[in-house]
């Protein structure tokens, strides 16, 4: 087990458990055969499961991070990414600052399905398609 899961503990929504919040680095760069590169990626897994996206918040307890977007996939590898038709959301909904990310392994979609639902439901995420007038969607 890596250090850094060590010291920071699972995030939980409702009753569903998540990895530790990892900081979410999508970030590229130009090589010189002008491919481009990751630097410092987040390892997104390529199993299905349930991700969320989170933003920093001191005022969520017990961590403090407040939940943008709950999202799932067959491949979490295909939607945790910069092409994401969510990420310019994330980064507004977070201020311009630092994402992160957390994976929960689920496998079968009827349950992925139900389950995002109800995370949804309950917590109104910012960048969830869905009316929160919280947020004046």
């Amino acid at each position: 087990m890596s250090s850094i899961a060590q010291l920071v503990p699972r995030i939980r929504f409702e009753q569903v458990s998540f990895s530790p919040p990892a900081p979410l680095r999508l970030t590229y760069r130009a090589t010189l055969r002008l491919a481009a590169r990751p630097i410092a990626t987040t390892l997104v897994p390529s199993y299905a499961g349930l991700y969320v996206v989170l933003a920093y918040d001191p005022s969520w307890s017990p961590l403090p991070y407040r939940p943008l977007y709950f999202g799932q996939a067959k491949e979490l590898s295909e939607r945790v990414c910069r092409s994401h038709e969510k990420y310019s959301a994330w980064e507004e909904a977070a201020g311009w600052t630092q994402l992160y990310v957390a994976f929960c392994n689920m496998p079968s979609a009827l349950t992925r399905n139900i389950t995002e639902q109800r995370l949804i439901e309950r917590y109104l995420p910012q960048c969830n398609d869905i009316y929160n007038a919280m947020y004046g969607l």
